[in-house]
């Protein structure tokens, strides 16, 4: 796997060995990031179900101001870290929390995220509650986006954001969602 984009474009990345990660494809990436653009330049970015840590550290590489990359799996974390350590970004942080954990530890640190990443296990079905409790502990900025990344498409009230775009790649539906 690869950095697609940004100041640490084509360098690889290690993905973890773990069998219940399922790595976001390049074209997939390269896909949400273009969708992007320029958006993601200053931004605290948010990948909550990390893994490798590709899409925060792809964030970072195109300029993200400050990237937390969480996941509950030993694994995860320590290729995190590495893969951190590789490329030298210093605005990376890495939570060794379940993404529970995580959210409660945005709103305790009264943080607020502009881009929120979320690719759970396909099978758990966490993305609509995830996004209820973002919304219910307003972690997420006036100008902030959501993206999913699910293999079943997801429930939202397309009211609450001012753009919804839909995406198929494969068997994976991403859905990116602006406020």
């Amino acid at each position: 796997m690869r950095i697609i984009g940004g100041s640490q474009r084509h360098r690889m990345i290690k993905l973890p060995t773990v069998r219940e990660t399922r790595a976001t494809r390049d074209a997939v990436r390269e896909a949400i990031f273009s969708a992007l653009g320029s958006l993601v330049t200053d931004k605290v970015v948010l990948d909550l179900f990390a893994g490798s840590g590709a899409f925060g550290l792809e964030a970072l590489s195109r300029g993200a101001r400050l990237s937390i990359m969480s996941d509950h799996n030993d694994r995860c974390i320590a290729t995190i870290n590495e893969n951190l350590q590789t490329l030298k970004f210093e605005n990376g942080i890495v939570w060794h929390l379940d993404y529970l954990k995580a959210l409660k530890r945005i709103k305790t640190e009264n943080l607020m995220v502009d881009i929120v990443f979320l690719d759970p296990p396909y099978l758990d079905n966490l993305c609509e509650p995830v996004i209820a409790m973002l919304f219910k502990d307003n972690l997420l900025t006036e100008h902030g986006i959501i993206i999913t990344e699910t293999q079943k498409p997801i429930m939202i009230d397309e009211l609450m954001f001012s753009k919804v775009r839909y995406y198929k790649y494969g068997i994976t539906r991403v859905t990116i969602m602006w406020r």
